[in-house]
């Protein structure tokens, strides 16, 4: 009969230890993780040698444990595999993922660098990728930018509610609202202008500017033009001066360029 007693004092030994090791009795942390957070064991690992700091996480690495900052991590955000968005974020602080100083961005938003969260679909500032800016007048639809329902082209503004090239609209020349008078009244590459072609005309004391065929030209000054349009100068490198050749001669000086000067 002992053989027997023995042995069913060895299997209630068997049970009782079973038990124990279920119910955590046995070594080891059973408590439940809180509701709502992230279970550190979880995420921990048990194999980082040396063992990582109370501020850092273990983590698999490419299949190696290595220990990283969770705090500022970018690839591992406040936890082990939390990639932060790079459309929404730009930093990872304190364990969150950030857009400047400012939570990671929501919804349609995009994190643009010195700017924040943008919806880069209405946003003029930031309209279609950060940083491209519509220009005045314009608005951003659709990621677009847009004046009067349309996209202005290269070399285009959105001046009045219409696209105009201010490359040669004379009541819009370089930019919206530059209107070209007088004789130069063409415009000519976004330059107020001689209808012939030519830059901006010179102005100043003693000036008279009339429009050549090179453009727009003072004759109190230029010696291929001294005097009127065409009347160059005899002498190679001869002056002119107050509208007459200084060297060649010939005549007095123009009367307007004397009327000119104070």
């Amino acid at each position: 009969m002992k053989p027997v007693l023995s042995l069913r004092r060895g299997l209630l030994l068997l049970v009782v230890l079973a038990a124990a090791c279920s119910t955590g009795n046995v070594g080891g942390d059973d408590t439940p993780p809180i509701p709502g957070e992230v279970d550190a064991r979880a995420m921990q690992q048990v194999d980082c040698v040396p063992s990582c700091n109370s501020a850092q996480l273990c983590c698999d690495i490419a299949g190696t444990s290595a220990c990283i900052n969770g705090a500022g991590d970018m690839n591992n955000c406040g936890s082990c595999g939390n990639r932060c968005d790079l459309d929404q974020a730009d930093s990872c602080g304190g364990g969150l993922c950030k857009c400047g100083f400012s939570p990671s961005c929501t919804g349609d938003s995009t994190c643009c660098p010195l700017a924040g969260c943008k919806n880069l679909m209405t946003d003029p500032a930031n309209c279609g990728e950060c940083g491209h800016a519509c220009g005045a007048g314009a608005v951003c639809t659709g990621g677009e930018c847009t004046c009067g329902g349309s996209i202005c082209g290269a070399g285009e503004a959105c001046c009045g509610g219409d696209c105009v090239s201010t490359t040669t609209d004379e009541q819009n020349c370089g930019a919206c609202g530059t209107v070209c008078s007088g004789m130069a009244s063409a415009c000519n590459g976004g330059i107020c202008g001689c209808a012939g072609g030519g830059g901006a005309c010179p102005t100043g004391m003693g000036v008279l500017a009339m429009c050549c065929s090179t453009g727009c030209i003072d004759v109190c000054a230029d010696p291929m033009n001294c005097g009127g349009c065409g009347a160059a100068c005899a002498i190679p490198g001869d002056m002119c001066v107050f509208g007459t050749c200084f060297f060649s001669g010939g005549g007095s000086p123009n009367p307007a360029c004397i009327g000119l000067m104070p």
